[in-house]
Formats: structure tokens, C-alpha cells, sequence
């Protein structure tokens, strides 16, 4: 079975999703972990924290699963916007991969600007 690349920042969402691939459907999943080094966001260090409780309670009870569980890969958001400008330059995007990129990034990106409200909220 191939590894299923899932988005995780140790929220409620993608961890449920990250549990049901590797829990339920049995899954290898490569998680990806997505920075942006142009704005500050006070949420990574308690994301970061909440991937790193999660798996420890993952291997603790279901050590079984816990193996198929990749370590994080962390991603620049300007790295991936830069390769998304080469692949469509030199055709390698095709046009419903384009509109699906941009569909997770938009999402991506709403995510960050709610949490970024969220928090100007709570402090």
C-alpha cells in the first residue's frame, strides 16, 4: 500500500483524519507540517507540542500503527509556492492539479488567517 501524504498541525481536524488512515484503514501516512517564515504564528509552538503528545501516545497504545507513522516533514510556505511557479512554467502542473493545489492552499491558507484571529482574540 502507498503512503498517504495527509497535512497535519495537531489540531482536532487533522488529527482525526492522521487516526483514521492509521487506526481504522490501516494506512502509512507521511505527514507534512507547513511553516510560513514571513509571519509569526504563536500557534506552532503548541502545534508542534500536540504532534509530538499525540505520538507518544499513539506508540504507547497502538505501538502497532504508530511504525506507519512518518516522521513530520516540515515545509517553507515560499518553497512550495516556489515550485507550484516552475512546475506550471515548464508545464509539469496541469491545469486540475493547478485548481487542486490552489483549493489546499486557499484552505491552508484560511486556516492560518483564523487562527491568527483566533489568537489576536484570546490575548
Amino acid at each position: 500500500m502507498a503512503t498517504t501524504p495527509l497535512l497535519w498541525t495537531g489540531g482536532w481536524d487533522s488529527t482525526f483524519r492522521l487516526l483514521t488512515l492509521l487506526l481504522r484503514e490501516q494506512h502509512e501516512v507521511q505527514p507534512y507540517y507547513i511553516l510560513d517564515s514571513l509571519h509569526y504564528r504563536p500557534a506552532v509552538p503548541a502545534e508542534r507540542e500536540a504532534m509530538r503528545l499525540i505520538r507518544q501516545a499513539l506508540l504507547k497504545r497502538w505501538p502497532e500503527a504508530a511504525v506507519r507513522l512518518a516522521d513530520t516533514v516540515e515545509c517553507q510556505l515560499a518553497d512550495i509556492e516556489a515550485k507550484e511557479r516552475a512546475y506550471e512554467s515548464d508545464g509539469r502542473l496541469n491545469r486540475r492539479e493547478r485548481e487542486e493545489l490552489h483549493h489546499d492552499l486557499d484552505r491552508l491558507g484560511e486556516r492560518l488567517r483564523f487562527e491568527r484571529r483566533d489568537t489576536q482574540t484570546r490575548y
